[in-house]
């Protein structure tokens, strides 16, 4: 594998890599920043080897002056952060599937019973938005609602779709 990578970069701008994508700014941009011959900070692209294989890089660089002030090329390291993206990704698509629900989702600190993250089917019934509501103590946030005010201001909100049934039990 790390043969076949060397042989899919070796001696290749970022740009003329095959199935390479600029993520952080476009090519364009990119080569402008290096033709004015500035530093670059995690320019992020991502690349796909001839395996099918997806890598996310994050690469820097700094430009180099030799003694005459003459420009030399650049020196800068590249990371790999596959991982780190896979995760980023990973976790939007709980964050879109959590939002999209129309079921409460409440998580909390097991001791304090603080919140640590609400979906918006709760936000919309209980009539706070999620800033309003991370951090605070469930017992403040409910206290003085019924049960049933919350089922209904749910669904006057539309968040159960007609033919749905409340699953919310006391």
């Amino acid at each position: 594998a790390a043969g076949m990578i060397r042989q899919a970069v070796a001696g290749k701008r970022r740009w003329e890599m095959t199935n390479a994508v600029a993520l952080s700014c476009s090519w364009e941009e990119h080569r402008a920043l290096l033709d004015a011959r500035k530093p670059f900070r995690n320019f992020e692209f991502r690349h796909q080897l001839p395996d099918g294989t997806v890598r996310y890089i994050s690469a820097n660089g700094e430009p180099v002056f030799d003694a005459e002030g003459r420009f030399a090329g650049y020196r800068g390291t590249a990371r790999n952060i596959t991982a780190a993206k896979r995760d980023q990704e990973a976790l939007l698509r709980f964050r879109t599937a959590l939002d999209q629900s129309s079921d409460f989702v409440i998580l909390s600190e097991a001791v304090s019973a603080r919140i640590l993250d609400i979906n918006d089917a709760v936000c919309v019934a209980l009539g706070y938005t999620r800033a309003e509501l991370l951090g605070k103590a469930l017992s403040m946030v409910v206290s003085g609602r019924s049960l049933e005010t919350i089922v209904g201001r749910r669904r006057e909100s539309g968040i159960v779709a007609p033919g749905q049934h409340d699953q919310i039990r006391s």
